[in-house]
């Protein structure tokens, strides 16, 4: 780790050397000033030779996740493990990861299951989507189709079985109260007004399409359905951390200074894996006992929901053969001998009874946690990754407050592995004062301070203990995560702040080898509170171009946790900032800013003779 340090810093020196040519923007700019880290071997190196078998680190996590009981599984015992492709082409951004998802539907035989958290019917992905469903039925009409596609859909409602539940309170109460219902009396008594009005834009005849929607309702206070899938014909499935709501289609490069923005991955699996996540899918589908874990009723459609067609655990089709699927090269796909789906059920979690403190010298009660912590697939998962992991772990999550996270992250550091992590800054800073381990920079404060009580443990020896990489997120545009205070573009959200260039992301890849995607977030509502759905697989292959694809762009471009500030970020003097000089006078902005005919096209600004072209674009707040 020492020469590894070494040739980072000569590697920085002669990207600085050759860099002579002054920037034209801002984003070329930020690209000279970060693109520092190419070359890290963050992605390459095969540690493993596992040559298309198993790997010994995804066996390793594998018999850790199958020692959590049945009861905590999200779908059945004879499906969590099986095997499968991965596309390696990536999906980035709302646009491009629903207009995927978009086609799939397109071009459905026998079925369309489709979860997710935040559900905004007017959003450019809703539309997306139900455009997709009405060329569907078109399609099927045209053909003469003897029988229909059944289109299951089920959403997220944001409210207990009691009406009471703390993000409900958080978007005031407009989110509960609503009734599930039948159609069979051809009335709509699922029908809603306001946010979650769940007419579709025109009827469909059954004959070709069976529409049904549901809604979940949790019995935990802080419990919801934070899954996103979308499997189709049981042959293949989107996973993604994207919610069906606008923030997620907003453009990456010339942001509006009024938009917010949250940049989010799909990925694509294949063949007995899609099998499994219907498997899973079907598992919150059909809950309707009223217990804690909630249960789901019918809202809307164009048919009663499960009056036919319904779940046998059989695959449509033979999954044997190579992936044939509409709009994907052939080329992308690469098979992982082992995947499993690894989620959580909500609620059925133990806190932790204490902080960071002292964790390297309480060894006993630092066992007792991390197992403790395991209780379900996803945790035992993630834990199970920083437990064996022997190099390198990369990242990219929104979030970083859950101490059960952040005490794996220490375990994999004390035995000498690298953690590097993308987080977005400022993300959901509202929530610190009871959030676990405070807002993010908190978070990363405290873990830092951890591994100097390591270092003293290893007698001072460094190359003992992992390095922590921790880099907050930055577009494609240039503009660091951040965040805003103002009108929320989501207009029934109580809390007055924008969520403003921030990564969504949810990725995580260890040694090149083993892979995690899905809707887990690193923080304490993943890890104790919400229902989720990851994908673990397996492959050198597909791990190595999925790191360069999602993570080390983002990387390299992220900026390194205690640089100056940035031109729009919050200021209280002119030393905090990267430019040297801060808004800081009464009725003034208090954000860093460019001197007087500095500013890049692209850059932050105020005022017009901030910007070398003498032009401020008011609607973006970029120099153009």
């Amino acid at each position: 780790m020492v020469k590894q340090k070494k040739f980072q810093f000569i590697t920085l020196m002669l990207t600085l050397l050759i860099s002579t040519v002054e920037a034209k923007s801002f984003k070329g700019l930020v690209k000279q000033k970060l693109f520092s880290s190419q070359g890290r071997s963050l992605c390459d190196g095969d540690l493993y030779q596992a040559k298309g078998q198993v790997s010994n680190l995804m066996n390793s996590v594998a018999q850790d996740v199958k020692k959590v009981p049945n009861d905590r599984w999200t779908l059945s015992k004879d499906m969590r493990w099986s095997n499968g492709y991965v596309s390696t082409k990536t999906y980035r951004g709302g646009d491009e990861i629903f207009s995927q998802m978009a086609d799939l539907i397109r071009n459905a035989e026998h079925e369309v299951l489709v979860q997710t958290f935040i559900f905004d019917i007017f959003s450019k992905g809703a539309k997306m989507l139900f455009k997709a469903i009405s060329d569907l039925e078109e399609k099927r009409k045209k053909m003469g189709a003897k029988k229909p596609v059944v289109v299951r859909f089920i959403f997220d409602i944001i409210g207990s079985a009691k009406g009471v539940n703390f993000f409900e309170l958080m978007i005031g109460g407009r989110g509960g109260g609503r009734k599930g219902g039948s159609l069979s009396d051809g009335e709509l008594k699922g029908r809603e007004l306001g946010n979650y009005q769940l007419d579709f834009p025109r009827k469909l005849d059954p004959k070709y399409v069976r529409l049904e929607f549901k809604g979940h309702r949790h019995g935990e206070m802080l419990a919801v359905s934070h899954s996103k899938t979308a499997i189709i014909d049981r042959k293949v499935s989107v996973v993604t951390g994207a919610n069906i709501v606008g923030y997620h289609h907003a453009k990456e490069v010339g942001t509006g200074k009024d938009e917010e923005l949250m940049v989010d991955h799909g990925f694509l699996v294949y063949g007995p894996i899609a099998l499994s996540m219907a498997d899973e899918f079907y598992n919150l589908w059909h809950k309707n006992a009223g217990t804690k874990a909630g249960f789901s009723s019918q809202y809307n459609g164009n048919v009663d929901s499960d009056k036919a067609y319904p779940y046998d655990k059989k695959p449509f089709v033979n999954l044997k053969g190579f992936p044939k699927v509409y709009g994907v090269e052939t080329t992308s796909w690469v098979k992982s001998p082992y995947m499993g789906v690894v989620g959580k059920q909500t609620g059925a979690m133990h806190r932790i009874a204490g902080k960071l403190n002292s964790w390297v010298n309480k060894l006993k009660w630092r066992a007792k946690v991390l197992a403790m912590q395991g209780e379900n697939p996803q945790n035992a998962a993630f834990l199970g990754v920083f437990k064996h992991a022997k190099s390198h772990i990369n990242i990219n999550t929104p979030s970083l407050n859950s101490w059960g996270f952040m005490h794996g992250i220490l375990e994999a550091l004390s035995r000498g592995v690298d953690v590097n992590i993308v987080v977005s800054k400022n993300y959901q800073d509202y929530n610190g004062p009871i959030q676990e381990a405070g807002k993010n920079s908190q978070a990363v404060k405290s873990l830092l301070k951890e591994r100097k009580k390591l270092i003293k443990q290893f007698g001072g020896d460094e190359s003992k203990v992992g390095d922590l990489t921790v880099k907050w997120f930055v577009t494609r545009g240039g503009q660091i995560s951040g965040h805003r205070k103002g009108a929320r573009v989501e207009k029934r959200i109580v809390v007055n702040e924008k969520f403003w260039n921030h990564n969504h992301t949810k990725f995580l890849v260890a040694d090149n080898q083993v892979v995690i995607v899905g809707s887990a977030n690193l923080d304490e509502q993943s890890w104790y509170n919400s229902r989720e759905v990851n994908v673990i697989l397996d492959s050198h292959r597909a791990a190595s171009k999925l790191c360069k694809r999602v993570f080390k762009n983002d990387f390299d471009r992220a900026m390194a946790y205690g640089s100056k500030k940035w031109p729009g970020e919050k200021c209280w003097t002119n030393k905090q900032c990267d430019t040297g000089r801060c808004m800081n006078k009464v009725g003034r902005s208090w954000k860093c800013i460019f001197k007087d005919g500095t500013g890049l096209k692209g850059g932050y600004c105020e005022k017009n003779k901030q910007c070398k072209s003498n032009i401020c674009n008011a609607k973006t707040a970029q120099c153009s």
